[in-house]
């Protein structure tokens, strides 16, 4: 009797631990893939799941407020690489119009912040899932401990 009540608490914390929906993300050169105990996952799902924990969903805000920053300010650059190149060309007649700083300054400046906003992005990405990973390695604390009544043994959470 006493080695089936010892399996039978033995498989229940097996159990325990198994059920942990950790999320792992990879960098693609499309975008990011997530991952949650090995299936692939759709941003979406892990928008929901990062809901959860306010940790998590805090970096998560934060992530997504600096990837627009970076997709408003890659948009930008490409209108001010245009109005560069349109100012480094030559005209009908064949001379070259006059370069002025201004393309060239508001270019590099939102290639550099575009750059910004997309490694904040990354790290508060990174960051949200390490914090919602984080509440399962909390969970799952069980013991086994003497029982405080009687003789036995206790499984505390």
């Amino acid at each position: 009797m006493i080695y089936k009540l010892f399996f039978a608490s033995l498989l229940t914390l097996m159990t325990l631990s198994a059920t942990a929906q950790e999320i792992t993300h990879f960098q693609t050169f499309w975008g990011s893939a997530y991952y949650e105990d090995g299936e692939s996952v759709d941003r979406n799902y892990v928008d929901s799941v990062m809901k959860t924990d306010p940790t998590s969903e805090e970096h998560w805000k934060k992530f997504k407020r600096n990837r627009n920053g970076a997709i408003v300010t890659s948009i930008a650059s490409i209108g001010f690489g245009i109005w560069l190149i349109d100012d480094l060309s030559e005209d009908a007649s064949g001379r070259s119009n006059d370069l002025g700083w201004a393309p060239m300054i508001t270019y590099s400046a939102t290639i550099i912040a575009a750059f910004i906003f997309q490694s904040r992005a990354n790290k508060f990405q990174r960051e949200a899932i390490h914090s919602y990973n984080r509440t399962f390695d909390a969970a799952k604390t069980s013991y086994i401990s003497p029982s405080r009544e009687g003789l036995g043994i206790a499984l505390n959470f």
